[in-house]
């Protein structure tokens, strides 16, 4: 790519693309080589689980920004990342939410499930558009790992599991988990009482989601557990879209 060039100047031999587009394409991903530390620091990457690596690693691809009112064609994955966090997160450019407060954090990515509910927090948009981006900066160094995350959280909760480190403890019995949610979910299922897994075709309800597929399986068949499975992704497909 040449230096000096603008969003304004397009290369006639280069495909333009939505990011939308790319991020729908394939299921590739490249592995990245590991180092001796098992925590990489973060670096501007497009890389995502169903992203082309060909496409959204390379410098000559361009992009077209999908945040309402602004569709700039722009050179480059870290050009891209750039133009976003000049052009749509800095504190001046940020817009007013219904009750007309100033620089509020709102996502105006096309067709964003949020429906401009503010966040809290201008870091949690930032966080948030990674959804939309594909960008994962925090990277896995285990050896023939490579995985990559959005939020150094998640890494630090992955990296647990090449380490067997469970600091989460249960306090009711000798179970440890790898994060603190896994813990709340044992409690909650094992030592709380309450049957949260329900069967949809009958009143029987259980305490596991393990007991639960028992119960469809040996009663309602194979096929309604599959379907089960199958609404229950969906459901978690729509929250994690949310957030």
């Amino acid at each position: 790519m040449q230096r000096g060039r603008t969003c304004s100047e397009p290369n006639p031999n280069s495909g333009i693309q939505s990011l939308s587009t790319l991020l729908n394409n394939s299921s590739s991903i490249n592995k990245l080589s590991p180092s001796s530390t098992y925590l990489s620091q973060p670096s501007p990457s497009f890389v995502s689980s169903t992203s082309p690596s060909s496409s959204l690693n390379s410098d000559s691809i361009i992009l077209q920004c999908e945040w309402l009112g602004c569709s700039k064609r722009i050179f480059g994955r870290q050009n891209f990342l750039g133009h976003i966090q000049i052009e749509h997160l800095m504190p001046s450019h940020l817009g007013n939410d219904n009750n007309g407060n100033n620089n509020t954090p709102i996502c105006h990515w096309r067709d964003c499930p949020r429906g401009g509910r503010p966040f809290g927090a201008l870091y949690m948009l930032q966080q948030h558009l990674r959804a939309h981006t594909g960008e994962k900066p925090y990277e896995c160094v285990w050896q023939n790992c490579g995985k990559r995350y959005s939020r150094l959280e998640n890494l630090k909760t992955h990296v647990r599991k090449h380490t067997g480190e469970r600091p989460y403890r249960c306090t009711s019995c000798d179970s440890a988990f790898t994060n603190a949610s896994d813990r709340s979910k044992h409690v909650e299922r094992v030592h709380g009482g309450k049957k949260r897994y329900r069967c949809t075709d009958c009143q029987c309800a259980y305490t596991d989601p393990s007991s639960l597929r028992k119960h469809i399986l040996s009663s309602h068949g194979q096929m309604e557990w599959i379907a089960y499975k199958n609404k229950r992704q969906n459901e978690r497909q729509q929250q994690n879209n949310c957030f």
